[in-house]
C-alpha cells in the first residue's frame, strides 16, 4: 500500500455506495467507465445487494462517518484482478500510515466495462467485495478481542462466503425478474443468461472447475490442479451446502441468513473451529455428510436430511460451457470414467492418484447384482 494521494472523479452515488474513478485513468478511452455503467452497478446493489449484506453479514462499518462504501476504479488493480479490499484501510493511520481510514473497494475498470458487452460479473463482484468490507473488519475485531493471532478467516472461507453474498444477490435479482423463487431448487430448465441470473451461473462455472480438476481440494488449491481450480469454487460450493443444511435454507427463503450472520461475527471463532462450534459437528462428520450430499445430489435416489436443496448440480452444470471448455461426464466427475463416459464394472481394482486438502475423488461403479448383490 502507498501513502501517495490520488485524485478521483465521482461517477455516481447512492445511499450505500459511491463510485469514483482515478482522474488520470478516466482520460484513457479504453479504460474510462461511463456514468451509465456506474449507475447500473448502483441500481443492482441498492435493489439486490444491500439487503443481502445486511441480513447475511450484519452490514458494514462506517469508520469515516460518510455512510457509504467507496468504490475506487483505479490503476493499482492488476489486470487479472477484478477488485479487492485491503484490511489496512480499517486501521487508524497511527497504526498503519497507508490506511485510508474508510470502507474502500478498489476496482478494475475492465471488469466494469464488461457490463456493456454482456459480461455482468461486475454486479456480483460489487456485492462480493462489500462482503469483504464487512468480514475483514470483523476479522480485525476478532484479532483484537482475544489478543491472539488467528482472527482472519482462511482464504477458502473468506472467499467462499463472499461468493455466497454474490450468489444470493443474484438469486434475489433473478427471482424479482421472473426467475425461480428464492429457496426453491433450480434445475437446468430454469437457466437463462441475464444480468440478474449471471451471478448464479458464474458460481456453477466455478463448481465445474473445482470438481473436474484432479486433484481437487476444498481448503486449498493443490499442486497439479487445473489452472481454473480455485477456492472461490470450492469455498462457495461447501458454504452453499452448509447454508442449505445447517441454515435450513429449504424451510423459508433466506432462512440461512442467520447462519452466515453468526459465522461472520467477531465473537465466533475463525476457520473450521467456528463452523464446528455453530453446527455442533466435528469436521470429519461434516465432510462425511458433505461428500454423501454431493454423491446423491440429482441422482433420483432418496436424499438425506443433509442433502442439497438449492441446485440439482448434475443437471445445471451439464452443457453449461461452450466447447471445448465443458468437460466430459457429469458432476461430480468420476475419475475412473474415460472419454466415453462409461461406468466401470464393480470389481477389485486400484485407481491411484493424488488428492488435495479435504478434496474428493469420485468413482462410478456398476454391479450386475450378483455376488455381494451390490448395485
Amino acid at each position: 500500500a502507498s501513502t501517495a494521494r490520488a485524485t478521483a472523479l465521482l461517477l455516481g452515488e447512492s445511499e450505500h455506495v459511491a463510485i469514483y474513478q482515478d482522474s488520470a485513468q478516466a482520460q484513457i478511452d479504453s479504460l474510462r467507465v461511463s456514468t451509465n455503467l456506474a449507475e447500473m452497478m448502483l441500481e443492482y446493489y441498492e435493489s439486490y445487494g444491500a439487503q443481502i449484506i445486511q441480513d447475511y453479514f450484519d452490514g458494514v462499518t462506517d469508520i469515516n462517518g460518510d455512510g457509504q462504501v467507496v468504490i475506487f476504479i483505479s490503476p493499482v488493480v492488476e489486470s487479472d484482478v477484478a477488485a479487492y479490499v485491503w484490511s489496512g484501510d480499517f486501521l487508524p493511520r497511527a497504526d498503519c500510515p497507508a490506511s485510508n481510514e474508510m470502507e474502500l473497494v478498489r476496482f478494475n475498470p475492465r471488469t466494469i466495462r464488461g457490463l456493456s458487452s454482456g459480461n455482468y460479473q461486475a454486479l456480483g463482484t460489487l456485492v462480493h467485495e462489500v462482503k469483504h468490507v464487512s468480514s475483514l473488519y470483523e476479522s480485525i475485531s476478532r484479532y483484537y478481542d482475544d489478543g491472539t493471532p488467528g482472527g482472519f478467516q482462511p482464504t477458502w472461507i473468506e472467499e467462499g462466503t463472499a461468493e455466497i453474498a454474490a450468489e444470493m444477490s443474484s438469486r434475489v435479482a433473478w427471482a424479482a425478474t421472473g426467475g425461480p423463487p428464492v429457496g426453491t431448487m433450480i434445475r437446468r430448465s430454469d437457466k437463462v443468461i441475464t444480468e440478474e441470473s449471471y451471478g448464479v451461473l458464474l458460481r456453477w462455472v466455478r463448481t465445474v472447475f473445482h470438481f473436474y480438476s484432479q486433484p481437487n481440494g476444498l481448503v486449498a488449491t493443490p499442486e497439479g490442479a487445473s489452472q481454473d481450480h480455485s477456492v472461490y469454487g470450492s469455498g462457495w460450493h461447501f458454504h452453499r451446502w452448509l447454508g442449505d443444511v445447517y441454515g435450513e435454507a429449504a424451510s423459508a427463503p433466506q432462512a440461512e441468513a442467520s447462519l452466515f450472520l453468526t459465522l461472520n461475527d467477531s465473537l465466533t471463532a475463525a476457520g473450521p473451529t467456528g463452523i464446528k462450534n455453530v453446527t455442533g459437528k466435528l469436521w470429519d462428520e461434516l465432510m462425511d455428510e458433505y461428500t454423501s450430499a454431493i454423491l446423491l445430489n440429482g441422482t433420483g435416489a432418496p436424499q438425506p436430511a443433509w442433502g442439497f436443496t438449492s441446485y440439482d448440480f448434475p443437471d445445471v452444470t451439464s452443457g453449461l460451457l461452450s466447447s471445448p471448455h465443458q468437460p466430459p461426464g457429469i458432476y461430480p466427475w468420476a475419475v475412473n470414467v474415460g472419454g466415453d463416459n462409461v461406468t466401470q464394472p464393480f470389481s477389485s481394482f486400484v485407481n491411484a492418484g493424488t488428492i488435495g486438502p479435504s478434496g474428493i475423488r469420485v468413482y462410478d461403479l456398476t454391479s450386475d447384482g450378483t455376488g455381494m448383490g451390490l448395485e
